[in-house]
């Protein structure tokens, strides 16, 4: 799998302090998707490097998690989809589609 989203913030820790402050979360809940590319690209490039070797498989958790301008870091409901500032929780990959063709 390709970096998925790197945070600024350990999500679900920053949505619950902002919304116990009353605080607007909005920079919270979406990164920008130009800052995400420019935050991988090294990663990227190397990666990309590999498409070509036979069994290696990419996969980019941006193309669903992302749309032309932004990340989403919380699902329909709210929910964080990061368990910390990199990683996703499991809640969200079980409901996500993104894997599915590839373990299936």
């Amino acid at each position: 799998m390709l970096p998925p989203l790197i945070s600024e913030f350990d999500t679900p820790i920053e949505l619950a302090r902002r919304n116990f402050l009353h605080i607007n979360a909005d920079e919270v809940s979406a990164l920008s998707r130009a800052h995400q590319e420019a935050r991988r690209k090294y990663a990227m490039a190397f990666l990309n490097s590999l498409k070509g070797i036979p069994g290696i498989t990419l996969i980019d958790p941006l193309d669903t998690m992302c749309d032309a301008e932004n990340c989403r870091t919380v699902d329909s409901q709210g929910a964080p989809i990061m368990r910390d500032t990199n990683h996703l929780r499991t809640s969200y990959t079980e409901k996500n589609p993104l894997l599915d063709k590839y373990l299936r």
